[in-house]
C-alpha cells in the first residue's frame, strides 16, 4: 500500500501478488482476508491502467462475497462499485449501470450515511452521463457531490481524492449537456479557497 501510494505501481504489485499467494496457500480462496488482499491488487492493476486484468480479479471477488456474505452486504457493494468504475473506464458504462445501481441500493438498504454510498451515487451519475442521460445523471451528481462534502471528515486521508472526483463529474456533465454558464460556475466552486482569493498582480 505504501509503494502504491508513493507511486510504485510495479513494486505494489509484486508484493500484492506474493501477499495473495500465501494466502491462498494459507487460509483458502475464500477467506475474508484473501478477497481483500485480492481486491487491493485489483486496485493496483487499475491504477496502473490494466482494466482487464483488475476486472477478472474484481469479478472473482464478487463472486465469493455473494456466496459467502449474501448479495446485499456493504462489501459486496463496495465491489460493485470497484467493477463498475472499472467498466466505466473501459467505456462500457451500459454494462456498469445496473452493477451500480445495485451497489447504491444496498448502501441505501444498509448504510444509507456512509460517505461510500454518496461516492456510489456519483459513479452512477457518471455511467449515465456516459450514457448522455443527463437529466437524469444532473441529481445524481449533485446529491453524491453533497453528501460527500458533508461527510468529508469521515473520508480516509487516502480516499480525499473521491470528492474532487466527485465535482469534476458535475463539470463534466454541464460541459456535455451544453450549459457552460453552469460549467463555469462549478469550477470555480470547486478550486481551493486560496485559489478563489488571490489575485492578480
Amino acid at each position: 500500500m505504501a509503494f502504491q501510494g508513493a507511486g510504485q505501481i510495479d513494486r505494489a504489485i509484486a508484493l500484492f501478488e506474493r501477499t495473495l499467494t500465501a494466502r491462498i496457500a494459507k487460509l483458502g480462496t475464500e477467506h475474508p482476508s484473501t478477497l481483500t488482499t485480492r481486491s487491493d491488487l485489483a486496485n493496483a492493476y487499475h491504477a496502473k491502467g490494466d482494466f482487464s486484468r483488475a476486472e477478472s480479479l474484481l469479478r472473482d471477488v464478487l463472486a465469493a462475497r455473494k456466496k459467502k456474505l449474501g448479495a446485499e452486504h456493504p462489501d459486496v457493494a463496495r465491489t460493485l462499485s470497484a467493477l463498475g468504475q472499472n467498466l466505466l473506464e473501459q467505456r462500457r458504462s451500459a454494462e456498469a449501470e445496473p452493477l451500480l445501481r445495485a451497489g447504491l441500493a444496498t448502501w441505501d438498504a444498509k448504510r444509507p450515511d456512509d460517505w461510500l454510498r454518496f461516492n456510489s451515487q456519483s459513479l452512477l451519475g457518471e455511467c449515465l452521463l456516459r450514457q448522455k442521460k443527463y437529466a437524469e445523471a444532473e441529481p445524481l451528481l449533485l446529491s453524491g457531490y453533497k453528501g460527500l462534502k458533508a461527510r468529508e471528515a469521515k473520508v480516509p486521508a487516502s480516499s480525499k481524492i473521491r470528492l474532487s472526483e466527485t465535482g469534476e463529474r458535475i463539470v463534466q456533465l454541464y460541459e456535455a449537456w451544453g450549459k457552460p454558464e453552469e460549467a463555469v460556475e462549478w469550477r470555480a466552486k470547486l478550486k481551493p479557497p486560496a485559489a478563489r482569493t488571490k489575485t492578480n498582480p
